[in-house]
């Protein structure tokens, strides 16, 4: 699905050259240390919408990884190990928020729905202020995030965007998993949890790029301090020249409506006021 999306890509671009003279980069997004939930069964519809109030099953057996219901969902054990009663829980952007009522055993919880929303296959599962545990380099990537690299580099995109850059050190071991294509291939650090905002001057210095995904920002730290983040973010990496993305429900209205609210203009203009070098839409 991937490569035939790379080859209409560049089909479009070669018919369309003549009248837009523009090259269009591409990038791979992979995955990082983020915490996934497994697939659903065949049988469920996806995705699968969840009222305050109810209650779902996380757990570790592998079994359901790839046979999830509505009422259980798989998770990696340490996730569930590191999950207290009380915490928070959000799925992907949100609004999906569940909190921990009940820890069964280390392989099985209990949570309840806090506000309302859906979960798809693989949703990205994160609990605010904390981080994934990582013990040493050879943990930064995962293999799938290997071969998502190699994918990458043998259909010749332009960019790895790397997910919940923890370090510096995540940037330098997707460097050189990129072998003989690192002086080509851009290598953009999404910005998506507190603890990456800690260290971007850090990561800044070894990062081609950086890219601020303010919908997990958002559910990270305080949503009204996301765009005192942004401004930060925006303004080292102008001071360091690499060039940053602006990302996230970004005029996302306008996936149903033909016009934005005046709060997405807004949005997209104080972005480009704060220094931003590109905008992207999702």
């Amino acid at each position: 699905w991937h490569l035939q999306t790379l080859r209409n890509l560049r089909e479009a671009i070669d018919q369309s050259y003549e009248v837009n003279h523009g090259a269009v980069a591409t990038a791979i997004d992979i995955t990082g240390p983020g915490v996934r939930l497994g697939r659903f069964s065949e049988d469920v519809e996806v995705p699968v919408q969840l009222k305050k109030g109810a209650t779902v099953i996380m757990c570790s057996d592998k079994t359901i990884k790839k046979a999830c219901t509505k009422e259980k969902v798989y998770v990696i054990q340490g996730f569930i190990m590191r999950a207290k009663v009380g915490d928070k829980i959000f799925i992907d952007d949100g609004p999906l928020c569940f909190k921990v009522v009940k820890k069964v055993s280390l392989e099985e919880m209990v949570v309840e729905v806090l506000h309302q929303g859906e979960m798809s296959h693989n949703g990205l599962v994160h609990i605010p202020m904390t981080t994934p545990n990582i013990v040493d380099v050879d943990e930064y990537l995962s293999e799938k995030d290997k071969k998502d690299i190699k994918f990458g580099v043998d259909n010749e995109v332009d960019m790895v965007f790397v997910s919940w850059v923890l370090q510096p050190e995540m940037i330098t071991a997707v460097r050189e998993a990129l072998g003989d294509a690192k002086d080509r291939v851009m290598v953009v650090a999404k910005i998506e949890s507190y603890s990456s905002v800690k260290r971007i001057d850090e990561i800044l210095e070894v990062a081609d790029g950086i890219l601020i995904a303010r919908g997990d920002l958002g559910n990270d730290i305080a949503p009204e301090k996301v765009f005192l983040a942004q401004k930060m973010i925006i303004g080292r990496a102008n001071m360091a020249g690499k060039p940053v993305i602006c990302a996230a429900q970004m005029l996302e209205s306008m996936v149903t409506n033909a016009r934005p609210t005046r709060a997405e203009a807004s949005d997209v203009a104080n972005a480009i006021l704060d220094g931003t070098d590109c905008v992207m839409l999702s």
